[in-house]
């Protein structure tokens, strides 16, 4: 039995379809599809989106690197403006100050590149600051590596650090001790009462650069030192501030980097006259005198002006009344062993007060700063201000080579009184009192108590 073929049927006008046929047209309903079809575009823009994306991310991820740099730079430029402050309030050039800067990059291991820029300005070009004596502005400008954020800028990025720092006056001194390592540069002891109305300054590196002890009493505000402050037994240290240890040196108000007052030039001297012989009131002008001045039981008078001493000292016996306004001693010598010294005795009365104009103006005893401070024997020189003494003094000792000792009785109470010295002791029942506005019509400037801070 045949089977039959299934019939074949053609419509007019429609083309014979074979295989290819059938795929072009199934393509082409894809097509059509995908045209319509929203949800395939995502592929495509995401292709041309992802170097956006990730140089975007990694923009974040850098900037979050130079903010950590940054960061780093700030707190190594702010260390080196705090060092550089201090090597400019000591006196420093600006090759020693630039030499702060780098030492102080060195201790926080922080390391300058090539490419790095640094400015040491003192002081400081711009800011608050600029033109300020104290100030120094530490610049460092960086150029950070990009990483990721090079995908989407080709841009230079810098990253820069300023630091400012500057010396600001927390308080005055009338009391300063120049000696560097000596112990007991500054000491209060035996029943001594100081009040000061100002600070008291030792520039020693010892762990009793100030020492107040016995039961003494000292009200002094600040109370500084570049060592340490001992009080021990019965001793009071009263301050308005804490006591301030392990603080900056002062810088010696009246030496090469203060006033630096300096020894007239010296010609023929006067044999200091001899008053042993004189009765009634004597008169002393000002001049050139060698050999020691010897006041015992006598009232004498010194007319305003300055006073030359060349090899000699200044004694004051008992029973002397001794008056000078305006005036001011110089003790001095070729030979530094021969510069003369003060000897303010028992049961004097002694009431000097220093110029307020002129050269030497606050200054009421000026020591040779070339003076030696030891015999041949290793014995310090020292001037002293000794028991019992009624003593009024107005304006500024300045012994830097020397000690100065108030003891037993002594009692310096004209409202103005810088004492300056290599050494400076305090003992007995000693008053001194001091107000600022007294000094300041004397022509003494403040001796400033200087903390360096960062300041911008």
């Amino acid at each position: 039995m045949m089977r039959s073929e299934p019939a074949i049927r053609f419509r007019a006008g429609t083309p014979k379809r074979g295989l290819a046929a059938r795929a072009i047209r199934a393509l082409g309903r894809w097509a059509g599809k995908l045209a319509g079809d929203c949800r395939g575009s995502i592929l495509v823009w995401s292709a041309f989106a992802m170097p956006v994306v990730f140089g975007m991310a990694g923009l974040g991820l850098d900037t979050g690197i130079w903010f950590l740099e940054r960061r780093v730079m700030q707190s190594a430029v702010d260390s080196a403006a705090l060092s550089a402050s201090l090597a400019r309030t000591a006196g420093g050039n600006q090759t020693q100050i630039e030499a702060a800067v780098q030492a102080s990059f060195t201790k926080s291991n922080f390391t300058l590149v090539a490419s790095d820029i640094l400015q040491v300005n003192a002081p400081p070009l711009t800011g608050p600051n600029t033109g300020s004596a104290t100030a120094v502005a530490v610049i460092v400008q960086r150029k950070p590596n990009l990483l990721l954020a090079s995908l989407v800028t080709s841009q230079t990025v810098n990253v820069r650090a300023r630091g400012v720092s500057g010396a600001v006056i927390v308080g005055t001194h009338c009391i300063l001790a120049l000696d560097e390592d000596v112990d007991s540069a500054v000491e209060f002891t035996g029943t001594a009462v100081a009040d000061l109305n100002c600070g008291v300054a030792s520039n020693s590196s010892s762990s009793k650069a100030i020492h107040v002890g016995g039961m003494a009493t000292l009200s002094a505000d600040p109370a500084q030192a570049y060592g340490d402050i001992f009080v021990e037994g019965s001793a009071t240290l009263i301050t308005n501030s804490p006591p301030q240890p392990n603080s900056p040196r002062v810088t010696d108000p009246f030496g090469p980097l203060g006033r630096d007052l300096q020894i007239p030039l010296l010609g023929t001297c006067t044999p200091v006259p001899d008053l042993s012989g004189m009765s009634g009131t004597i008169t002393l002008n000002p001049g050139h005198y060698c050999g020691d001045l010897v006041i015992e039981n006598k009232t004498v008078v010194f007319t305003p002006g300055t006073y030359i001493f060349e090899s000699g000292n200044i004694s004051i016996k008992a029973g002397s009344v001794v008056t000078g306004d305006g005036v001011t001693f110089i003790l001095t010598s070729p030979i530094p062993a021969q510069v003369g010294r003060l000897e303010f005795a028992s049961q004097s009365d002694i009431t000097l007060t220093a110029p307020s104009t002129g050269t030497f103006a606050g200054i009421l005893i000026f020591e040779d700063i070339n003076a030696a401070s030891h015999d041949g024997n290793g014995v310090a020189f020292k001037h002293t201000v000794a028991g019992g003494t009624n003593t009024t003094l107005k304006g500024a000792i300045y012994t830097p080579a020397r000690h100065i000792e108030f003891t037993g009785g002594s009692n310096a109470s004209g409202q103005c009184l810088y004492l300056v010295a290599r050494r400076v002791t305090i003992t007995g029942n000693a008053v001194i009192n001091n107000d600022p506005a007294v000094c300041e019509s004397l022509g003494l400037e403040s001796i400033n108590q200087v903390r360096i801070r960062l300041v911008e």
